[in-house]
């Protein structure tokens, strides 16, 4: 018995090597990934146990809990003052995992992916495992990593079905402008591609202005988004 073939042979997954060395060096500082040395807050702790005590341990709808969906419902409400019913939010194990579903529901074989580095690493193998072929776009230091309009426009043909965007970025920091939202939102509507937003780090930005993706959108958007956030 074999594993299929397009996982005989794995990428070296660098990002994993620097979890586990940074696991195991005693006083390194772990800038890898986005998990803080913070303890969750313990009235968090406190509701969950409460949960599970009051019986909330059962299987949910396939589309993530009722109760779940309209809070995050709520924050985009008051957040950014966009409306989403329901019916438009699936809960997801991560934004790994919300990336990847995006990516298997939209990418036929040969379409292309736009993404910009330096990059998540996760981003070009779950890209080709939903036999999407990815496509790099440099962003440079002298340009605070900002995606450059010309290079992007250069990189789009008709096989670019979405462009995954992620800022505040993993892993340079770069905050993008919100001239170049919008920009890129008019890109998007006018080559008919998605824009799949990982927005992890959304509430680490600690500037005065902070423009956002969704805070460019002129209308309710049509191009998905993955957002990783904490609901409080």
């Amino acid at each position: 018995m074999k594993l299929a073939k397009k996982y005989q042979q794995a990428p070296v997954n660098i990002l994993s090597q620097i979890t586990t060395i940074a696991k195991t060096t005693p006083n390194l500082i772990d800038f890898s990934i986005g998990d803080p040395d913070l303890i969750t807050d313990q009235e968090i702790i406190e509701a969950s146990f409460q949960d599970v005590k009051n019986g909330q341990t059962k299987y949910t709808e396939a589309s993530g809990d009722i109760e779940l969906l309209e809070a995050i419902s709520g924050f985009y409400d008051r957040t950014y003052d966009l409306q989403f019913p329901t019916s438009e939010i699936r809960a997801t194990v991560g934004a790994c995992h919300g990336m990847y579903l995006a990516l298997q529901a939209i990418i036929d074989t040969g379409d292309e992916v736009i993404i910009h580095e330096p990059y998540f690493t996760p981003y070009k193998d779950q890209v080709m495992a939903a036999s999407g072929i990815p496509v790099f776009i440099p962003t440079y230091e002298k340009d605070d990593f900002a995606i450059n309009l010309d290079i992007l426009k250069a990189a789009i043909t008709d096989k670019t079905k979405a462009l995954i965007l992620n800022s505040p970025n993993n892993p340079t920091g770069a905050v993008f402008s919100k001239e170049i939202f919008e920009e890129i939102a008019t890109l998007a509507k006018k080559h008919d591609f998605y824009i799949l937003s990982d927005e992890v780090y959304d509430a680490s930005v600690f500037t005065k202005s902070s423009p956002q993706w969704q805070n460019s959108r002129q209308s309710k958007p049509s191009h998905s988004a993955v957002s990783r956030k904490i609901l409080r």
